[in-house]
């Protein structure tokens, strides 16, 4: 037992990543000091009798103590971000299961991370310019990988994928040991030359084709690699032979060459085989599932379809496309959320008006319920009204005009603005503005403004400072623009310089689109 005096060493920091080593690391550190058993047992120590002795009370003290040392241990050892998960946990026990709780992979994610470690310990091989320190290294990093994640991997498994991985040139030698397992092999150089000889002579004999690997299922035309050489080749469904389920085949093999529309002839491999093989593990890597039950084995598509139901024959599940069920699945192309893009992200529903009343050219039938953009969630977002009341309406053009500036260098340019606007406005309508509102902007409460309007004889009316509700109609219409200027901005990816065009593009839009006050028309129309 350590001394209650003793200094503790610094404990492993744990910053969030490679949880199974920490808590190998930190376990052994609290066992060095006698901790461990307080985080295994929450149970507190039993009281004290009546008239303890001295020596109980010690050890009363000490258990107390160790419980606090424990959680100080585990307190000290994790960054910040993840002492606040835990800091309000009253014991040691505590702590310890929320870290382990919230960083220890799921079963369904560590049974993944061994899936991919095994694969990557049965391809791994021994490289010609490495010796066999340095690849027993790295094949013993993966196993001691594998064995953290609580998965068994036996010494004789090891040794064997040693013997097996190793180059040509270390095999042939009359005899190495493998490091770390205590075990030598033999070979007879005169029995290794022999056996190379009737392999090669076998390999020179056979007309069997070379051995295919494709990878990367994309759609009815499957894109693969031959080989270990990057060229593509393009793979046709129409082979009568059929192909077998393997769970050990790393790839899809084939064996047949006539299956291929395109291929690479400038690999080569010495490796022969007669018959197909469909690969378990490249399925489940795109996303394809597989069910085996009732001596039979489902194939599902990355969408949940059930494409084959392959049943078992002599213990083996072969596949073949011509016996197989065929299915077919009628699709539609929805084009409403491209022309509620194409109008700069305006409702569906007025979009579905244009439709139906036949304000667009060619324009196809657009859902109401099409889905939820989220161009729009992030561009379109603002505070809720003031309640709604039965405020004055203009009943003739030009009675009451909303008011509102945007793009101008100098706030002095105002009056000159509309001063232009009031022209033009008045010739092409044949009537004349009686009033104004606008907010209580410098702009629009300058000398200059206040003398244009009575000389003209309109009536301007002001909003209360930093109420931009009481202006509604110019701010609604205001909102509406800016939403419509971000939505396009935040779609195409836009630096904020091109706001200004895009505010005149939304002006330009909203000028052709049909409002609920022109009924049968567009701003521009009207």
């Amino acid at each position: 037992m350590a001394s209650s005096n003793c200094s503790l060493p610094s404990p492993p920091i744990f910053s969030g990543e490679n949880y199974q080593i920490w808590a190998v690391k930190m376990k052994t550190y609290l066992s060095a000091f006698d901790l461990w058993k307080v985080v295994e047992n929450e149970k507190e120590p039993p009281q004290l009798p009546v008239n303890p002795t001295v020596t109980q009370m010690k050890n009363y003290s000490e258990e107390k103590v160790k419980r606090y040392k424990a959680k100080s241990c585990i307190e000290s050892s994790v960054f910040d971000d993840i002492f606040i998960r835990i800091m309000t946990c009253e014991t040691v026990k505590q702590a310890w299961d929320v870290l382990k709780e919230e960083f220890q992979s799921s079963d369904k994610t560590r049974q993944m991370q061994v899936l991919n470690l095994r694969r990557e310990f049965e391809v791994l091989k021994m490289k010609e310019s490495e010796n066999l320190k340095e690849y027993n290294d790295r094949l013993m990093k993966i196993v001691n990988k594998i064995r953290l994640l609580g998965e068994e991997l036996s010494d004789k498994r090891i040794v064997e994928k040693v013997l097996v991985s190793s180059p040509e040139s270390l095999r042939a030698k009359k005899g190495y040991q493998t490091r770390g397992f205590n075990r030598r092999c033999f070979y007879s150089q005169r029995e290794r030359q022999d056996a190379n000889r009737k392999q090669r002579q076998k390999i020179r004999r056979s007309k069997k084709p070379r051995l295919l690997i494709w990878r990367n299922i994309t759609g009815t035309d499957l894109t693969y690699n031959v080989g270990t050489v990057s060229s593509l080749v393009t793979w046709r469904r129409t082979s009568s032979s059929a192909w077998l389920i393997d769970s050990g085949c790393t790839h899809h093999m084939a064996s047949d060459i006539n299956i291929f529309k395109e291929l690479d002839k400038t690999c080569t491999s010495k490796v022969r085989i007669d018959q197909n093989l469909l690969s378990v593990g490249q399925l489940l890597e795109n996303n394809y599932s597989l069910v085996f039950k009732d001596k039979a084995c489902i194939i599902h598509d990355p969408t949940g379809h059930e494409l084959f139901t392959v049943n078992m024959k002599r213990k083996y599940f072969s596949l073949n496309w011509h016996e197989a069920n065929s299915s077919v699945y009628v699709t539609s192309h929805d084009e409403s959320s491209l022309w509620h893009k194409r109008m700069g992200h305006f409702n569906y529903n007025a979009l579905n008006f244009m439709h139906k009343n036949d304000l667009v050219l060619n324009m196809p039938t657009v859902e109401v319920n099409a889905g939820v953009c989220e161009v729009c969630q992030l561009g379109k977002q603002s505070k809720l009204p003031f309640v709604i009341n039965k405020a004055w309406r203009a009943t003739e053009k030009l009675q009451l005009v909303h008011t509102d500036i945007y793009f101008m260098k100098q706030k002095s340019e105002v009056a000159n603005v509309f001063w232009k606007f009031k022209a033009w406005i008045e010739n092409q309508s044949g009537c004349k503005i009686k009033i104004i509102r606008s907010d209580n902007g410098t702009k629009y409460t300058s000398d200059r403004f206040n003398e244009f309007c009575e000389v003209a004889g309109i009536e301007h009316q002001l909003t209360a400072t930093y109420t931009p509700q009481q202006n509604g109609v110019s701010e609604r219409k205001n909102r509406t623009i800016m939403e419509m200027a971000r939505c396009m901005l935040f779609e195409k990816n836009l630096s904020k310089k091109f706001w200004a065009e895009t505010v005149n593009t939304s002006v330009y839009l909203l000028n052709r689109l049909p409002t609920k006050a022109l009924k049968g028309n567009t701003p521009f129309e009207a």
